[in-house]
């Protein structure tokens, strides 16, 4: 169903906030597209379709169903319950109230249904028209309900009148002209948020640009899509101002700092004050726009060198001072060697700049859409659409998809702008596609809007008569005082008294004279030349003296009627409610017949009383500076903010104001005085100011914030500190390899696991250690290897390459480490068994040099590894491999294995061992029987002296046990059992004292033999061995007991000596 909304009652929908209205029209539009229940909705008295829809307990929906020819619900008017019970709309007798209303059915869970404050929409107002007369036929006096996303859960509402409803379902391309207050910055931004959302539903993943070219009326649209969504971007849409548009294109920023960004303000202060002599009375920014617009940027400047065009295509141009022609140029051209001389720039440079880098055939963007197009040069429209799609070859019905919007009735510079020098840029640009025959017709004309929505109706009739040459336009707000012409009163006699007018009021003066004389007594930035206040409104204008000030200009007379219409029409458009003219003198124009019926005439000055003298609150103060700063007017917002003690806001406006001039870090600095973070980064991130921003985010201690910054300044040392402290190793990797830091990479590199890189980073530092630790961990062994040989850390290098399964260099580097035994081990798993064998002989480690010897068959290295072993008959076995039966038989011996050493001696053969095997053959077996004093005597006799001298013992047989001590020389021990036979046996103890006394001696246990030799009374031999000793004096007394005299006198001088 098609909905539209009576002009009354889209005026009570303007008292509601955007989100409000938008959801409250969604309500609306899904009700209606949908059965309602019929007690919701009651048919009122009359002949026509008139309805009553209950949107709520108190408040009705009054509408008509029509039919033209598809079915349509036209909405008149928002009323109370009371205003219909009072009888201000007629209802028959069987209406009846229902519990049932939209509100309350509205299809979203009733806990998550935001309250909407409709408070304003349903109050009385002064309309007194019945539903007959707000049922007009007109339906250029409707507006549309229209939906800019269809079946989404995001959706929001508008209403639009009709020429905006056609325009934003209009295909591209589209030239749009509208007049100030039409509209056409919003159709052009409704209809980039529409084309955004269509190419995100069908998933074509193309690119939407919306390009403004200040950033005032960027931001503004920014608000106007987050009041829509609630989030300020879609994905597919850029919004940009021009400089943005630099950024984005990658404007070398070393180059065109934007510190050094030359615009109006600058060139004027900069530039024209300094040589204000040789500018012989021109106007500065008259000289600014015809550099700008002409010299500069016109489409063959960026063929030149210099950038300017030559003097020859200047002097074909038309001119509001054709005798300063040739000054003009020349202040150009002194102009461009300025700019070069202090490194400075303007943005027709930069145009220029980005035009030569970009690649041809390249493109950004599928839907351009550029707001206020006349306030681009030639050169700068040829950029953006180079930045635009081409027609694609083979489509037949394509052209490049974009939407201009500008107003040729505002310039009041001598700009050249005009649609068809556009459509001329068009044709350079386009004119060899195969499209452009089947379009460019329609780039003779731009579409154009009729509507003025900022003034009133008195003051939209006065402007229509100024621009004959344009259609007229129709207002939206009805009524209204007609323009006031104050004459014939001196500006001694208006102003006296005067220092004060409303908060949004302006006056405009035509000159910058008048504008610092009314500034010295006003106190206010609400003075503002013609060329100052275009693009802004306010409720009240006065224009003071415009046309006197015009006199003495040297200019074509048509044109120069042409200039001052566009001027008179510039101020009289920024007026929303009351418009004044002030004009000393009498003045044919004011008396033109067709003016009268749209003015007023005064020569009162109390006429201008309520302009001068107004009441003023603290709110208005506040109010009227917030709808300036929407405009972007910021010192104007500024002061009025001051004067109503609002100085946070008035800073903030500050701030603004210096951003707006390209002043960026003095704006940044005003934030972060109030304390405004957010805005303050935004702008620092404008001007690369990242250390400032760094330092900003470390104050916070939002570290990880600086860090990041700190990259992009870049200070890659301060972010490798803070990204260390934080463990944010992959960062800290990043900022220490852009600082060669190779110890740190490899520390970051390390708590992250990748042991390869690390280890890399620690050979660089020279770190190899650490470097050949992290290999291990990478398993690059290999590596690893290399780093353990240059420090020569043979172990490392050995594990090294085992991993590897180099088991010969493994080996090799245990043994330079001294590790034998892992040496022979590794050895064998080359396999060198020779290596390892010659190792474990070393170590003596038999066993495994049995294994080894088995393995080369070396059979004598097997023998002696089983005799360390015990392994007696592989020994001997080994032995005998060896052709060696002698010692074959000879380990047979050492295990006792006496039948196998019988039978290896008889093979030698030597009988006597045989026979010698054969009585330990039998002392075995006589001890294996228990026979031990048997089996020791056959031991005995077998020569086996271990086996008999273990079993003597056992069998308590001390004389044959000393006897074999004997045989074997072991006369202490021998001597031991004789002295203990002497002691226990004395039937045989001179026998045993003779033994004991052989086995001492042989000892040369001299005490032992002369205390045997005394007690067997045998006093010389006694005496002897007390003379071994020294013992003189004992010796001495033995050998007188025997008579020896000698022998004692010898020892007795002895003593004496």
């Amino acid at each position: 169903m098609l909905i539209t909304i009576s002009r009354y009652a889209q005026t009570k929908l303007e008292s509601l906030d955007f989100k409000t209205k938008s959801k409250f029209l969604g309500i609306i539009s899904r009700y209606m597209n949908r059965d309602l229940a019929s007690n919701q909705v009651r048919k009122l008295h009359g002949e026509n379709n008139f309805i009553r829809i209950r949107y709520n307990l108190g408040d009705r929906i009054i509408a008509c169903l029509l039919r033209n020819p598809e079915l349509e619900l036209r909405i008149l008017d928002f009323v109370s319950h009371t205003t219909m019970d009072q009888g201000r709309y007629y209802r028959n007798s069987e209406g009846v109230y229902t519990i049932l209303d939209l509100e309350q059915t509205e299809p979203i869970e009733a806990n998550n249904l935001e309250k909407l404050d409709l408070s304003g929409l349903w109050e009385d107002s002064e309309n007194s028209e019945n539903l007959e007369s707000l049922l007009e036929n007109s339906i250029e006096n409707y507006f549309y309900l229209y939906s800019l996303i269809h079946e989404t859960k995001i959706n929001p509402y508008l209403s639009l009148a009709q020429e905006q409803y056609n325009l934003v379902n209009t295909n591209l391309p589209i030239f749009l002209a509208g007049s100030a207050g039409s509209g056409k910055t919003t159709i052009a931004l409704y209809h980039a948020i529409a084309k955004s959302i269509e190419t995100q539903i069908d998933s074509t993943a193309q690119k939407v640009v919306y390009i403004t070219y200040n950033s005032f009326l960027k931001e503004y649209t920014k608000e106007i899509i987050q009041q829509i969504f609630d989030f300020e971007e879609l994905p597919n849409l850029e919004l940009l101002d021009y400089h943005n548009l630099e950024d984005r294109l990658g404007l070398d920023r070393e180059k065109f700092n934007p510190q050094k960004r030359i615009n109006q303000q600058r060139f004027i202060a900069e530039f024209c004050k300094p040589h204000f002599p040789i500018l012989n009375g021109i106007d500065p920014i008259y000289l600014w726009e015809e550099i700008r617009y002409h010299i500069k940027g016109s489409l063959s400047a960026s063929e030149t060198e210099n950038g300017l065009i030559t003097w020859e295509e200047y002097q074909q141009l038309n001119h509001h001072y054709p005798h300063h022609q040739r000054q003009l140029y020349n202040l150009a051209s002194q102009y461009q060697d300025w700019l070069k001389n202090q490194e400075y720039w303007d943005e027709i440079d930069s145009t220029h700049n980005l035009i030569r880098r970009l690649n041809k055939g390249e493109y950004l963007y599928d839907f351009l859409y550029c707001d206020e197009v006349q306030d681009l040069t030639a050169i700068q429209i040829h950029l953006l659409l180079k930045l635009l799609r081409p027609p694609v070859e083979g489509e037949f019905h394509s052209f490049a998809q974009f939407l201009f919007t500008g107003d040729t009735a505002q310039i009041i510079n001598p700009s050249g702008f005009s649609w068809r020098k556009v459509k001329d840029i068009l044709h350079h640009n386009y004119g060899q596609t195969h499209t452009w025959k089947d379009f460019h017709k329609q780039f003779d004309q731009p579409r154009q809007l009729s509507y003025n929505f900022r003034s009133t109706e008195a003051i939209v009739n006065f402007s229509n008569q100024l621009l004959t040459d344009f259609p007229n336009q129709k207002a939206f707000k009805k009524g209204g005082k007609k323009p006031l012409i104050i004459r014939n009163i001196s500006d001694k006699e208006l102003l006296e008294g005067k220092n004060i007018f409303g908060p949004n009021s302006v006056i405009i003066t035509v000159n910058e004279e008048d504008k610092q004389q009314l500034k010295a007594q006003f106190d206010t930035q609400r003075i503002l030349t013609i060329t100052e206040v275009k693009g802004l409104e306010y409720n009240e204008v006065l224009v003071w003296n415009f046309f006197s000030r015009f006199d003495g200009w040297q200019q074509n007379p048509r044109e120069l009627t042409a200039f001052k219409n566009n001027c008179l029409y510039v101020c009289a458009t920024r007026a929303r409610e009351k418009l004044y003219f002030y004009e000393a003198t009498e003045l044919s124009f004011w008396q033109r017949a067709e003016l009268q019926d749209y003015l007023t005439f005064s020569e009162n000055k109390l006429d201008l009383e309520e302009f001068f003298n107004p009441n003023i609150t603290r709110e208005d103060w506040r109010k009227s500076a917030e709808d300036l700063a929407r405009q972007g007017a910021y010192l104007q917002a500024k002061e009025n903010y001051q004067r109503g003690e609002w100085y946070k806001e008035a800073e903030e406006m500050e701030a603004k104001y210096q951003y707006s001039q390209g002043y960026k870090q003095q704006a940044a600095d005003i934030y972060l005085k109030n304390q405004d973070i957010t805005e303050a980064i935004s702008i620092l991130e404008e001007i690369n100011n990242y250390t400032q921003i760094a330092q900003i985010w470390t104050a916070e201690n939002e570290l990880l914030k600086a860090a990041i910054t700190w990259e992009k300044v870049p200070n890659y040392q301060e972010a490798l500190v803070i990204y260390e402290s934080l463990a944010r190793w992959s960062d800290m990797e990043r900022c220490a390899r852009e600082l060669l830091e190779w110890s740190k990479v490899a520390i970051a590199c390390e708590h992250q696991g990748k042991w390869r890189e690390a280890a890399v980073a620690y050979q660089e530092s020279n770190q190899i250690a650490k470097a050949a630790n992290c290999y291990e961990q990478a398993l690059a062994w290999d590596k690893a290897e290399i780093c353990w040989q240059q420090l020569q850390e043979w172990s490392k290098v050995a594990i090294a390459c085992e991993h590897q399964g180099k088991w010969r260099e493994a080996a090799r580097a245990y043994q330079e480490s001294n590790q034998t035994l892992k040496a022979a081990i590794t050895w064998e798993k080359v396999p060198n068994y020779q290596e390892a064998l010659v190792i474990y002989e070393n170590l003596e480690r038999w066993s495994d040099v049995e294994r080894c010897a088995r393995e080369l068959q070396e059979w004598s290295k097997v023998a002696i590894a089983c005799e360390h072993q015990g392994k007696w008959r592989e020994a001997a076995r080994a032995y005998q491999e060896s052709n060696q039966t002698v010692k074959a038989a000879q380990v047979c011996e050492k295990g006792e294995h006496w039948l196998e050493a019988i039978q290896y001696w008889q093979r030698v053969p030597d009988t006597y061992k045989v026979a010698l095997m054969y009585q330990r053959l039998a002392g075995q077996t006589w001890e294996n029987l228990g026979y031990s004093a048997k089996a020791a005597l056959a031991y005995d006799q077998g020569e086996s002296w271990t086996k008999a001298l273990e079993l003597y013992k056992a069998s308590r047989q001390w004389y044959q046990l000393a006897k074999l001590y004997e045989k074997q020389a072991e006369w202490k021990e021998a001597a031991k059992i004789w002295e203990r036979l002497g002691e226990a046996e004395l039937f045989e103890r001179a026998k045993c004292l003779d033994n004991a006394k052989k086995c001492w001696t042989n000892l040369e246990e001299w005490a032992k033999v002369a205390s045997i030799c005394e007690e067997q009374r045998l006093y010389f031999d006694a005496g002897r061995a007390w003379e071994q000793l020294g013992e003189w004096s004992k010796a001495a007394r033995n050998y007188e007991r025997v008579a020896a005299w000698n022998d004692a006198e010898f020892c007795r001088r002895q003593i004496q000596e």
